[in-house]
C-alpha cells in the first residue's frame, strides 16, 4: 500500500476567490522511482504531476479555480511507481488572483470562470485568441 505525505490548508475569511498554487517546487533527494504529486480541492482531484526519476526539481504551479471560505486544499506527495528511496523537499504558496486582467478558464475550455473571451485550442489545451489584453490560463 502506497503512503502519501499530505499538506492541508483551509481557506480563511478574506481569502476566497480565484486561487492559484504558486512558487512551487518539489525536489527529489534520492534515486527512487520518482514522485507523484496530487492537488485536491476538498475531495476533487484538480492537478496531478508524475515525475519519473528520483532527483531534479520541478514546479507544480496552477490555478485551482474559485474557492470559498472553508474549502480545503491538499497537496499530496507519494511514490511514482515503487515505494522506496522517495525522499523529497517541497514548497508552495496559495495566492488569490487579484489582477483584473487575469482570466481563468475551466479545464475543458467550455467557459470562463471570471470573464473574458476567446477561442479554445483543444489540441494544445490553451486559448489562442482573446478579446482584450490579459493573461489567459487554465
Amino acid at each position: 500500500m502506497d503512503r502519501y505525505a499530505i499538506a492541508a490548508y483551509t481557506v480563511q475569511p478574506g481569502e476566497a476567490g480565484i486561487v492559484a498554487l504558486t512558487n512551487s517546487f518539489i525536489t527529489g533527494v534520492s534515486g527512487g522511482s520518482g514522485l507523484d504529486v496530487r492537488v485536491y480541492v476538498n475531495d476533487a482531484l484538480v492537478r496531478r504531476f508524475n515525475r519519473v526519476g528520483g532527483t531534479g526539481s520541478y514546479p507544480f504551479n496552477g490555478f485551482l479555480g474559485g474557492l470559498n471560505v472553508g474549502d480545503a486544499v491538499y497537496v499530496v506527495v507519494g511514490p511514482n511507481t515503487a515505494d522506496g528511496s522517495d525522499s523529497f523537499n517541497f514548497d508552495f504558496s496559495l495566492e488569490t488572483a487579484s489582477d483584473a486582467n487575469t482570466y481563468v478558464w475551466d479545464a475543458d475550455g467550455v467557459a470562463p470562470i471570471n470573464g473574458g473571451g476567446g477561442a479554445w485550442d483543444a489540441a494544445s489545451s490553451r486559448w489562442v485568441t482573446a478579446s482584450g489584453a490579459g493573461v489567459y490560463t487554465t
